[in-house]
């Protein structure tokens, strides 16, 4: 009931788009910049847009000649890995790395600024207090009402519930 309400507005539907959208392209984000970091630990600064811009900045201005020589001077080894390994699938990756606490709250924080989460919270409010609920979905038959009559009634707020979009089915 819900989901056929919230996808019969235009409004909200295309707030939980563009909400989902936002969502998805901060964890491709996070998901990118994590393995291309030194650090494996999520942190703020790599969600901020200017994330690669700053850690570029933060080299040139400690001495770039001295990090490069540094780098050029180490040995690194190269590893052969075996064939028989098989790197995790990029899914299981993703599950893995959504599963990480500080992950979901670093999105949220973030989420919290997108403008379709107001769109969405107005309209939750609006079907608390039953705004753009069918009347025939509160009451079975408006001939059971009296006529001319003051139409005041209690909806348990469990029904209410169900008129809200869930995620998933």
């Amino acid at each position: 009931m819900g989901r056929s309400l919230g996808l019969a507005d235009d409004n909200f539907a295309q707030a939980v788009s563009k909400l989902r959208k936002a969502a998805n392209d901060m964890v491709s984000v996070l998901y990118t910049r994590l393995k291309a970091s030194t650090t494996k630990q999520p942190t703020e600064d790599l969600l901020h847009p200017q994330h690669f811009k700053n850690k570029f900045d933060d080299f040139l201005s400690n001495d770039p000649k001295a990090q490069m020589k540094t780098l050029l001077a180490t040995k690194t080894t190269v590893s052969v890995k075996s064939t028989n390994e098989v790197p995790p699938p990029p899914v299981d990756m993703l599950k893995k790395l959504l599963q990480d606490k500080t992950v979901r709250k670093l999105i949220a924080t973030h989420l919290q600024k997108e403008a379709s989460i107001q769109a969405i919270q107005e309209w939750s409010k609006k079907i608390q207090y039953l705004n753009r609920i069918p009347f025939d979905h509160l009451v079975p038959d408006p001939r059971m009402l009296p006529v001319e009559s003051l139409r005041l009634f209690y909806v348990d707020s469990d029904n209410v519930i169900i008129y809200m979009p869930r995620q998933g089915g």
